[in-house]
C-alpha cells in the first residue's frame, strides 16, 4: 500500500478502514511461500532467547537423533521441540558422544485425534493482528495465543518450532483431547511439539481460534 494513500486516509480520519486494509496486507505477505532458506533462519533463531540456567543440550541442535528408524536433527528447549530431516548447515551442534542427549521417543505421542490444518494461516492471522517473534512473547509478557481443543498455546512457540519444518502445506495435527496436552505437528520434513499454557483470564489476550 502506497504511503500517499495511507497519509490521505489518516488525514480523512479513516483509521478503522486503514487498519482493516493493512491487516489484510500483512496477512497476505505472511502467507507467502516458505523455503529451505526460511527454515534455516528458523533454526538459527530457535535458541536465541534461551535462558542461561537450562542444560547445554537445550542450547544447541543435536545431529542424527533416531526416531522410528529415521534420523533427524533435533532442537529442544523447555517449552517446545522440533525434529527436522534438513541440514543444520554451519550451526554448532551438541556433542552427544556420551549419549546424554534427550530421549526423544518419550517426547512424542501420536495417540488421540489427528486432523490436517493450515498453520500458515494461523501464523498469518496473528501477524496481521500485530504479533512479532520476540523474547517477551516466549516468556513473561505473552499476548498472542492459539486456542485448540480447549487448550491454549503460545503463538511464539508455534512460530519458533513449526517454522523449522514449515513446507507451506497443511500439516498433521495430533492432540489427545485432554486438558493441558502437548500439541504435536508432523509433515514430510519433520515433527514438532508445543507445550500448553494455563490461561485463566482470556480478556487481556489476543486469541487465534482453530
Amino acid at each position: 500500500m502506497k504511503s500517499e494513500i495511507i497519509l490521505e486516509m489518516l488525514k480523512n480520519n479513516k483509521i478503522e478502514e486503514l487498519k482493516r486494509i493493512l491487516e489484510k496486507e500483512v496477512y497476505k505477505n505472511a502467507m507467502k511461500d516458505k523455503d529451505e532458506k526460511s527454515r534455516y533462519s528458523a533454526m538459527q533463531r530457535f535458541f536465541r532467547f534461551s535462558k542461561n540456567e537450562i542444560r547445554e543440550c537445550a542450547k544447541k541442535p543435536c545431529k542424527d537423533i533416531e526416531y522410528n528408524g529415521k534420523l533427524y536433527n533435533s532442537f529442544v528447549d523447555g517449552m517446545c521441540f522440533a525434529l527436522t530431516t534438513e541440514s543444520i548447515g554451519t550451526m554448532e551442534s551438541y556433542d552427544n558422544s556420551k549419549n546424554d542427549y534427550f530421549n526423544i521417543k518419550y517426547f512424542i505421542d501420536f495417540s488421540g485425534s489427528m486432523e490436517e490444518l493450515d498453520l500458515n494461516s494461523v501464523l498469518a492471522q496473528a501477524k496481521s493482528k500485530g504479533y512479532k517473534f520476540k523474547k517477551s512473547e516466549l516468556y513473561e509478557d505473552t499476548l498472542y495465543f492459539l486456542h485448540y481443543k480447549n487448550n491454549y498455546y503460545k503463538i511464539a512457540l508455534l512460530d519458533k518450532a513449526y517454522s523449522i519444518i514449515n513446507n507451506n502445506e497443511k500439516a498433521e495435527i495430533y492432540h489427545s483431547g485432554q486438558k493441558y496436552s502437548t500439541l504435536f505437528i508432523k509433515n514430510n520434513i519433520g515433527i514438532t511439539g508445543i507445550c500448553p499454557y494455563k490461561l485463566e483470564d482470556k480478556s487481556n489476550y489476543i486469541i487465534i481460534e482453530i
